[in-house]
């Protein structure tokens, strides 16, 4: 038995590593273009929250602490979103309504896109669940649609339910 290999197991070798080398280059390629494609989805996300007028944010008031502490960055939104505290559930003096216009929507909607992707596990969760609540009222709006278009309020916990008096924003 030979301690060397002979040239044909060398070459045979060779092409296995180089092709995982390529299927790896490959898996990395399709990460990357997949990282890409969502982000452009965010960009075009933002892009439509910044011409909504107004949405309402229904949650319980620990929520909307989190959000407000780890998503509103600028002083003079900071100022804004606490004015726009428009009601609470009369049953329920912990949910709150919140008004956000476009580019407070904004704001909050890229700092929770940025929060999923934490190493911080508390902030990737909250990031996550609070953003895809986001995402689900965001990407029904037509940016084409006639002004006064109403937008259904974005609900993220779960017992907290919008007030039947009170109406949707408009786009």
């Amino acid at each position: 038995m030979s301690l060397f290999k002979s040239r044909e197991e060398r070459q045979a070798a060779r092409r296995v590593r180089q092709e995982q080398r390529e299927a790896q280059q490959a898996a990395e390629q399709l990460l990357e273009r997949e990282r890409l494609e969502r982000f452009m989805e965010h960009e075009q996300l933002l892009t439509t929250a910044a011409g909504i007028a107004s949405l309402d944010l229904v949650c319980h008031r620990d929520t909307w602490l989190w959000i407000y502490r780890w998503c509103i960055i600028w002083e003079k939104t900071k100022a804004k979103a606490q004015d726009s505290i428009r009601s609470a559930a009369p049953d329920d003096p912990n949910v709150l309504t919140v008004a956000l216009s476009g580019p407070v929507l904004v704001n909050i909607m890229s700092r929770l896109y940025w929060h999923q992707k934490s190493e911080d596990q508390e902030r990737r969760i909250f990031g996550t669940r609070f953003y895809a609540a986001f995402v689900a009222v965001v990407s029904q709006v037509d940016p084409a649609a006639a002004p006064g278009t109403a937008v259904p309020p974005v609900v993220i916990d779960a017992k907290a339910v919008p007030a039947a008096t009170d109406e949707p924003h408009a786009s």
